[in-house]
């Protein structure tokens, strides 16, 4: 399986602008390709320098890597972020999407009919927890329904909730793939 968990804790500043740390866990699957990808780098810097092309505001302030070298491991990254083009400032009111980091780019099934399969290789199993800590003096005027959607035959789930804690927001979401060939329709 693709196995991915992925724990943020971040704060949001008056401007706008996100600093936090993010931890991802690679398993399995992700954790092989993971490594086979990062061995095209020459050093940890190039890795950087593209993943910042990659997430335009994104600044990648330190990165700690572990279990690289140990196959029967999952790797663990560890990234201090600073992310400015995060938010919408608007008045005295921000807004911003939850998902900062490995965002869904492709949707595999947008059209209403495929001449080919959707082939996703192996199982998904992503998980995401997300902490984002409020500037002080600014309250949650409104939060999106939480979300649970299930594909036929429980082949696939996508759910998130967000809800609030003090000054805090918390997201979770969990996206799965239990089948990995979906026939053409």
């Amino acid at each position: 399986a693709d196995k991915r968990v992925i724990y943020s804790k971040y704060k949001i500043d008056p401007s706008g602008i996100l600093t936090g740390s993010a931890s991802k866990g690679l398993y399995d699957y992700a954790a092989l390709s993971f490594r086979n990808d990062y061995m095209k780098y020459n050093s940890e810097e190039e890795f950087i320098a593209l993943y910042e092309a990659e997430n335009p505001g994104v600044t990648v302030n330190k990165l700690t890597l572990n279990n690289l070298d140990s196959i029967d491991q999952p790797v663990k990254l560890i990234y201090d972020l600073s992310i400015d083009n995060f938010s919408q400032k608007m008045g005295d009111l921000i807004a911003f999407n939850p998902f900062v980091i490995e965002r869904q780019k492709n949707f595999p099934f947008k059209n209403k009919t495929r001449k080919y399969p959707v082939d996703f290789t192996c199982f998904k199993d992503y998980k995401y927890i997300q902490v984002f800590e409020l500037p002080n003096g600014y309250e949650i005027t409104s939060l999106p329904d939480p979300l649970n959607l299930v594909l036929p035959d429980k082949k696939g789930r996508f759910s998130y909730n967000i809800t609030k804690m003090d000054n805090q927001l918390q997201m979770t979401c969990t996206f799965e793939i239990k089948n990995t060939v979906f026939a053409e329709s």
